[in-house]
């Protein structure tokens, strides 16, 4: 059912919300499953194998028969003599050309090459260290790299944009590798082949990676590569991975077709095949990397075969993609593979996990479902859209498409679209969007969109992150998700565990098997893709436990791994362990570098002497992974100690993603970090030397946060903080808070669910994007529909005050109600210009919050002995661009008139405001004597008592008297001399039920503190009284006298006391 509120939005802005019940999904990866598996003895992956020398496929890191990676300095630990005479030289003189500390090159010993530089040339303009190349304005005239001094001063157009940022970096990076090849020891022709190098520029230019393949006679070398970083302008990094030499006589026209190979496999198989050419991969001719066999010579450690690449089709083939490589002269077989990557092991959305544990493990209604298509119209980042009347939805938009086994899922509606949530797991329904409207269905929706959404405002021109993604869920197997080719896939429950689809850690687990494969290298990481999957999920998550409930509930870890050591027996899974304990299992050899930037994250940042907190933590090794992983291609390799030497290492290009100045030789804001992570699990590097530097003047003060609810949007704004460059905001939602994967925004960040909270931190930066200032604290906010407040105050009625009466004051509260989750200060002004003689005081602000529905405030309205007038007192508040009033009436008053019977007013002088009143004492009056005596009391005023009223025992003709004195009557009982009598009448009386009213009488004031006695008595008659307890007691009163408990007489100031006189008693009767 849609709410009234919900039509409001839609009548005043045009605008819906589509919502959804998300269950906790956790991403499985489809690369290479969650858990390892043993294939079954009739599937297609019982045949696969691997060439032992085939690059790269050696999964514990450690090239075979060889030597690993290594410089001049630490050559004498692999022994004497390996690096030969003549290519030592060159490579001193290389090392003094451009200023390198000598013996700090790394070199490939299979190779006979450099493997890896850490350099600081400018090659662009920039600001990284010694850079004086400067951009040039256009002038329409062709762009051209000149000469300015020795210093090498250029200048160059000014790039605009990501393509532009691209190719001038090629250009320079070819123009410098071209001028130093004979160097490097390569062939610039094997290299820049059109169309082949790929890039990704961050921070508009502020680091720029590339990545680029090598080619032979225009075929590509597998395993064979370029690399390069540069940060600020500075080229910084460059590498050659496997660049061995391949004999200028090698031949690259195959001898056999394209069917032949097909044919190889079919016949090792022993199955047909269904398609030779398909969707799976491209067939291709390549040149392959080998490992030399044997212990090889300085130089001959690499071998090159021409091979066919395909992937085939067979009868009854199941999800595996089998990829081939066969030898395109003999017709040998070096690879069968299955290359999908498996994870084994408003709607309703599982927020983390669909275990029940905890409140992140229950399915949550009303999350939004963004970006889905509705209609002609695609939701927003709220799940908003703004189509009137009826529309439709399905589980398809430009960035996810969702393919349901259960079924297809589909809902229309007017007014918005609930998608709803359901108990149960797998084909459950909530009975509404058809039957694939599931707990897989909305959770992987949501999820999905949501980390996509964060990625791309950290790699904005990643184009796979621009595509969409097709999801296939609740697959009829179990204990499984995996991604290939046709995209991502997960698996029913069953067999002790979870649905795949509705644990968000496998969900995006498996997503970053797709960012790991569709980055800079364009293939999975070596040696396993495991690990930097399960630091995507967990560093969205901010959980170390991946895929959360994949084997049911439990206090543990209940995923398929956790990638904190610490928590799995407290030791760190090194490069050494792994060649122990995991053979060729990638999830095992994951845990190598997954560990060290968990670590990096959860502990070493938090720690001295960086003592960051956990968000800024959080942010810090985020940038990182999303800036190094990109062009990682083999996190570690070689051998431990140091098994991240290579060039293109994760030590290596998280050193490069986190440098500051163009010069990573000396040192990186985080460095020591960093090190310190990698170096725990074995696959650090010991060169460059360790040292943090840089990000001089950075903030160490947190800027404080300001955020104002506004329709589908929030504002953000915050306090200055000394040092800062630039700020940047980053928001997240759901059950974690800021303890989750964010997203970074703009000062207005727009696309926000009304209702729901979202939560924001910002950092200051110092003078580069790897600078790091605190954090602000984590601040939540909902968005609504016009937030807004409404201003009472009371009295309704006037407020009086009395003419040329000395000054007085009156205090009136004024309530302020708040509507659609107003965050922020209401100023508050009062004005009393219209009321002459009256002035107003009123509290200046009231700061409030989305929790507080109402606040009270308080108006003090003064007169002085000048006020002549009537008016009005208006009291106002504030709030962005809604101003709210009301009026306080205020009258001024005569002094007779202004409905308050004053001190010296009484009923004669001013009936208006002194009207008569009458005290009642209603006793029973069981019993009488012809006299009654009592006293009364006033409180702060002179009281004229003008009148009684009695009742008599009988009815008939008497004569009253009425006596009194000042004071008490005790003691004066009987002395007629101490009495004055002040009335005497004769009445007829009306007996016991009828009060007889007598006349007025003369003047009696009761004056205060001492009060006045009086004694009624009555001739041939009785007045009745009743029996108390206590003489002197109070029995009646208002709020002007007091009545006491008093006696009845016989006889009139005669006789014997106590003959004479009953004590106590209350009078019947009543006094005016």
């Amino acid at each position: 059912m849609v709410s009234s509120w919900h039509h409001l939005i839609r009548e005043k802005s045009r605008s819906m919300n589509l919502r959804l019940l998300l269950g906790s999904p956790l991403l499985l990866s489809t690369t290479n499953g969650l858990i390892e598996t043993p294939p079954e003895n009739d599937s297609l992956a019982s045949f696969a194998f691997v060439h032992p020398h085939l690059h790269p496929t050696v999964t514990d890191g450690e090239t075979p028969d060889g030597y690993p990676s290594f410089t001049p300095q630490t050559q004498n630990l692999l022994g004497p003599d390996i690096l030969p005479t003549a290519f030592q030289d060159s490579l001193t003189e290389f090392e003094d050309s451009l200023n390198l500390v000598p013996g700090t090159t790394q070199i490939d010993y299979l190779s006979g090459r450099i493997e890896c530089l850490t350099l600081s040339v400018p090659i662009l303009p920039g600001g990284g260290d010694g850079n004086r190349l400067l951009w040039r304005v256009s002038t329409g005239a062709e762009d051209e790299l000149r000469d300015r001094s020795s210093a090498q001063e250029r200048t160059l157009t000014s790039p605009s944009n990501a393509d532009e940022w691209a190719e001038l970096a090629t250009s320079a990076l070819q123009g410098w590798m071209s001028a130093h090849a004979s160097l490097l020891e390569i062939d610039t022709d094997e290299l820049f082949e059109p169309e082949t190098v790929r890039t990704a520029v961050h921070g508009n230019g502020d680091t720029i990676q590339l990545h680029i393949p090598r080619t032979y006679k225009g075929i590509t070398v597998s395993g064979s590569r370029a690399m390069a970083t540069i940060k600020l302008g500075n080229l910084i990094n460059l590498g050659l991975e496997q660049w061995g030499t391949i004999a200028d006589d090698f031949d690259v026209q195959p001898q056999t077709s394209l069917e032949d190979a097909y044919d190889a496999l079919k016949i090792y198989t022993g199955t047909a095949l269904n398609e030779r050419v398909g969707a799976k991969c491209t067939p291709e001719l390549q040149i392959a990397t080998f490992y030399s066999s044997g212990k090889a010579n300085f130089g001959e450690g690499y071998d090159y075969k021409l091979v066919w690449r395909v992937c085939p089709t067979f009868e009854g083939q199941g999800v595996e993609i089998m990829e081939g490589i066969v030898d395109a002269q003999s017709g040998e077989i070096y690879s069968f593979v299955d290359k999908v990557h498996y994870f084994e092991a408003k709607g309703g959305v599982y927020p983390i996990s669909n275990d029940n544990v905890g409140f992140d493990g229950m399915a949550h209604v009303g999350w939004p479902m963004p970006y889905m298509a509705v209609g002609n119209e695609i939701t927003d980042g709220g799940g908003n859209y703004f189509n009137d009347g009826s529309v439709s939805g399905t589980f398809n938009g430009p960035y996810v498409r969702i393919k349901d086994v259960c079924g297809s899922a589909s809902l229309s509606g007017y007014d918005g679209l609930d998608w709803s949530t359901s108990g149960g797991d797998d084909c459950k329904t909530p009975g509404s969007g058809n039957r694939g409207n599931t707990h897989s269905s909305r959770t992987n929706w949501y999820h999905l969109n949501k980390v996509i959404e964060a990625a791309r405002s950290r790699l904005p021109d990643n184009s796979w992150l621009k595509q969409r993604l097709s999801v296939k869920v609740n697959i009829n197997m179990s204990c499984n998700a995996f991604m290939n080719a046709d995209g991502l896939n997960f698996y029913r429950s069953g067999n002790g565990c979870a649905n795949t689809g509705e644990l968000t850690g496998v969900i995006v687990h498996e997503w970053g098997h797709g960012l790991d494969y569709y980055d800079l290298t364009n293939s999975i990481a070596s040696p396993s893709g495991e690990g930097i999957a399960d630091i995507y999920s967990a560093l969205y998550m901010a959980d170390s436990c991946v895929g959360r409930g994949f084997f049911g509930a439990g206090s543990g870890c209940t995923g398929v791994r956790d990638i904190d050591y610490q928590k799995t027996g407290g030791t760190p899974r090194t490069f050494s362990w792994s060649r122990k304990n995991c053979g060729n299992k990638v999830h095992c050899t994951g845990l190598v570098y997954s560990d060290a930037v968990w670590s990096l994250y959860k502990r070493i940042l938090q720690e001295a002497p960086y003592n960051y907190d956990g968000n800024t933590a959080l942010e810090i090794v985020t940038r990182l992974t999303y800036i190094a992983a990109g062009n990682i291609d083999t996190w570690y390799s070689g051998s431990p100690p140091f098994g991240g030497c290579n060039s293109a290492s994760g030590y290596r290009q998280y050193l490069a993603a986190d440098d500051d100045n163009g010069n990573i030789n000396d040192g990186t804001p985080h460095m020591q970090a960093i090190f310190k992570a990698f170096n725990d699990q074995e696959i650090a590097c010991n060169t460059p030397a360790v040292r943090d530097s840089g990000c001089w003047g950075t903030p160490d003060a947190a800027p404080q946060l300001t955020i104002l609810s506004r329709n589908m949007k929030a504002e953000i704004s915050w306090t200055a903080v000394l040092g800062a460059s630039n700020y940047q905001i980053f928001r997240t939602e759901g059950v974690k808070g800021c303890e989750h994967g964010k997203a970074l925004v703009a000062t207005t960040d727009t696309g926000l669910m009304n209702g729901r909270e979202y939560y924001y931190i910002v950092i200051p930066k110092g003078p580069n994007e790897s600078c790091f200032g605190p954090a602000s604290a984590c601040t939540a906010v909902k968005p609504s529909f016009n937030p807004s407040f409404q201003l009472t105050c009371l009295p309704a009625s006037s407020l009086n005050f009395t003419l040329n009466e000395p000054a007085s004051s009156s205090t009136v509260q004024c309530t302020i109600d708040t509507f659609g989750g107003l965050d922020g200060t209401v100023t508050l002004y009062c004005d009393s210009s219209t009321v002459d003689g009256v002035a107003c005081n009123v509290t200046p602000s009231m700061d409030l919050s989305p929790s507080q529905s109402q606040a009270t405030i308080s108006v003090v309205i003064s007169s002085t002995n000048s006020a002549v007038a009537d008016g009005n007192v208006i009291v106002s508040g504030v709030y962005g661009s809604i101003t709210r009033a009301t009026a306080i009436p205020v009258s001024i008053l005569p002094k007779c008139g202004n409905k308050n019977c004053d001190l010296d007013e009484n009923s004669r002088l001013c009936p208006a405001d002194c009207a008569d009143r009458i005290l009642v004492s209603d006793h029973p009056g069981a019993r009488a004597a012809p006299g009654f005596m009592f006293y009364v009391d006033s409180g702060n005023r002179d009281v004229e008592i003008t009148s009684f009223d009695i009742h008599t025992q009988a009815e008939g003709n008497a004569l009253i008297q009425i006596y009194t004195r000042r004071g008490n009557y005790l003691g004066h009982e009987m002395n007629r001399d101490d009495w004055s009598l002040i009335h005497e009448e004769s009445v007829y009386l009306r007996g016991p039920k009828t009060p007889t009213e007598l006349r007025q009488m003369n003047e009696a004031v009761v004056i205060p503190k001492r009060g006045a006695s009086f004694f009624i008595w009555s001739y041939q008659n009785a007045i009745l009284y009743d029996a108390e307890t206590a003489e002197g007691a109070q029995f009646a009163f208002d709020s002007f006298l007091t009545l006491h408990e008093g006696i009845g007489i016989t006889g009139l100031f005669e006789g014997n006391y106590a003959d004479e006189v009953y004590s106590p008693r209350a009078f019947k009767g009543n006094i005016q």
